[in-house]
């Protein structure tokens, strides 16, 4: 990290004990604000949708996520963010019998259910970095941009313990629990870093009061992330479009990604790129902003889809260390043909409608 100046400070107490400083007092002032009534933080995911609850509960179920969420295993969740007639807010023209609720809209299994994230946590660490930049207290510097790409696309765990260093617990939480961007809040949970990624025996700092874990999140914290990156409202349009770039390319190959590039190589007549180790992973004819984790039995995937008519965010968190990879791909493949069949034109026979399965 490099000052205002342009001073390195990334081993500099003086650096580190100013972060902390400023960290401790927006602590208070998000402690004072979120005390007063009539505090009110719009919710980004908008409205549930009973149709698309109904759809994702057959998918969940198919897959035995269901089973994993009763158990508190699992949190799911779809955000609908794609508008059939093309101008923000317009319910568009529903096929016949059929209600089409204004975008966003969502359905979620287990939701607010706080879980262990892995890396999928270092999203956290990202608003902060950029919540910190937005303050003066940090520099986006071309190494400190290196270091968050490295930290997200390749999910390099040193670049993620020295961010931590830099920016200090107190300065990541902070920002998590600002109401103006609200990503964890200690009666609901959601994302967190309360430990680094130096090694699985790393000193831990503050577990996540509703799951007990030092990497966290539930699917309705991550999605508010991307709702809010989407709107150009985490941190500041710019802070988000410059997240947006980090998070639109991938080298890691498994998950929804895996997923969704097999399905679209079955489904194409042109070859899909095969992936290379340490490349960035493409899918024709997607656009994908995507984080995710996988440590011990936590296995999760994140991402922003968008594709033909269709635009969404999917999110799933699971502990199944064995069956996770297989059930989040199948996952990510049948909840992008249900995305497509929503955003279809007015009279499309949805797959459910016909009596039929996926494969």
């Amino acid at each position: 990290m490099a000052d205002r100046m342009g001073i390195d400070i990334e081993t500099s107490e003086r650096g580190r004990e100013r972060v902390r400083t400023i960290a401790g007092t927006l602590i208070l002032l998000v402690c004072v604000a979120t005390s007063h009534a009539g505090v009110t933080i719009p919710d980004p995911l908008g409205a549930s949708d009973p149709e698309l609850t109904r759809d994702l509960q057959a998918i969940a179920t198919e897959l035995g996520i269901d089973t994993l969420a009763k158990a508190g295993k699992a949190s799911l969740i779809i955000v609908d963010l794609h508008d059939p007639a093309g101008s923000p807010g317009s319910p568009g023209s529903p096929a016949p019998g059929r209600t089409l609720l204004p975008r966003p809209v969502h359905a979620g299994l287990a939701d607010d259910s706080t879980l262990g994230a892995a890396s999928m946590a270092k999203l956290a660490i990202l608003t902060a970095a950029y919540d910190a930049a937005a303050s003066g207290e940090l520099e986006i510097t071309p190494d400190v941009r290196r270091t968050l790409e490295r930290m997200i696309r390749d999910s390099r765990n040193p670049e993620a313990t020295r961010m931590i260093e830099i920016l200090g617990f107190e300065r990541i939480a902070a920002a998590l629990e600002n109401p103006r961007i609200g990503l964890h809040s200690a009666a609901k949970g959601g994302l967190w870093v309360g430990k680094d990624y130096s090694s699985p025996q790393a000193r831990l700092w503050r577990a996540e009061p509703q799951s007990g874990e030092g990497h966290a999140a539930s699917a309705a914290s991550v999605a508010r992330f991307y709702a809010l990156l989407d709107r150009g409202e985490l941190v500041s349009r710019e802070a988000s479009a410059a997240m947006g770039e980090i998070l639109a390319v991938t080298t890691r190959n498994h998950k929804f990604v895996a997923g969704l590039s097999a399905a679209a190589a079955e489904s194409s007549a042109s070859a899909t790129p095969a992936a290379v180790d340490g490349q960035p992973v493409t899918i024709p004819g997607y656009t994908i902003l995507r984080k995710s984790g996988s440590y011990g039995p936590w296995q999760g995937d994140s991402a922003l889809v968008e594709a033909a008519g269709r635009r969404y965010i999917l999110v799933c968190l699971l502990a199944d260390r064995d069956g996770g990879e297989a059930k989040l791909r199948k996952l990510a493949v049948r909840v992008d043909r249900l995305m497509a069949e929503r955003g279809a034109e007015p009279g499309v026979v949805r797959s459910s409608e016909r009596g039929t399965k996926s494969d």
